[in-house]
């Protein structure tokens, strides 16, 4: 459970829920340690996603992060409702 920031992790909670494919990312701001990856993490487990975690310091070009997800991102069947979380953006 994650306690804290509430309207925003609400919000978020509320735009993964009604997120369709094709739709916009969400990109969290504030300063470190006020819970925006932690948010990711308990919005994931409350709607059984399973996350994809990439630190986005490590891949920065779009060949590596299409070697790093593979073909997960391309097919939905194999994956699920899914989550890729770019932390550090």
């Amino acid at each position: 459970m994650l306690v804290g920031n509430e309207e925003a992790r609400l919000g978020f909670l509320k735009w993964l829920k009604a997120w369709k494919v094709g739709g916009k990312a969400a990109l969290l701001v504030g300063p470190p340690g006020i819970g925006k990856t932690a948010t990711v993490h308990a919005a994931v487990r409350e709607l059984s996603y399973s996350i994809i975690e990439l630190n986005a310091s490590d891949i920065r070009t779009k060949d590596k992060l299409d070697r790093a997800l593979g073909p997960s991102v391309y097919n939905q069947a194999l994956i699920g409702k899914s989550l890729i979380l770019l932390d550090e953006v």
